[in-house]
């Protein structure tokens, strides 16, 4: 999650693109505020549709018309996705921080991204044996013990 990306999603209310002037409507905003919170710091994130679904409340399918409807406003480019198996995958999503982004600085961002996945380690992670293990067999105390300057009233307690 990026706070630069989601103080920047939350800001965006409208805006020219081109000739044209673009009004972020609240369910626009909302997903783009919700793919912010997914963005890493280059501003690219690649959730599905059914978890933008399950995060926002909308049905897959509103999903689908907002993101549209980001991406013909400027704010958001959309890169479909192919898996090993030539099986479609998610969508990537690239936030253009800077209206007016061109494809050379999306494809600069996708680069950074695809190299920075490269360089992460595929074997999973062993954590190493720790040497001194916490002791947690110490007796907790189960009786209550009023601090000594509070007083008590059962009479009042009662009501």
């Amino acid at each position: 999650m990026s706070a630069e990306a989601l103080t920047w999603a939350f800001r965006q209310s409208g805006h020219r693109h081109g000739d044209e002037f673009h009004d972020i409507k609240p369910p626009m905003r909302f997903v783009l505020v919700t793919l912010a919170d997914r963005a890493n710091q280059e501003g690219v994130c690649w959730p599905g549709y059914k978890d933008l679904a399950y995060r926002t409340g909308y049905s897959e399918r509103r999903v689908m018309q907002l993101i549209n409807a980001l991406v013909r406003s400027g704010l958001l480019e959309k890169i479909e996705r192919t898996g090993q198996r030539g099986r479609q995958t998610s969508n990537l999503y690239v936030l253009h921080f800077e209206r007016g982004v061109g494809m050379a600085e999306v494809g600069r961002r996708v680069d950074r991204v695809a190299r920075y996945n490269a360089s992460l380690p595929r074997e999973p992670m062993h954590a190493e044996p720790v040497d001194n293990p916490v002791d947690n067999s110490q007796e907790q105390c189960t009786e209550f013990h009023p601090p000594p300057d509070t007083v008590i009233h059962p009479e009042k307690d009662r009501m």
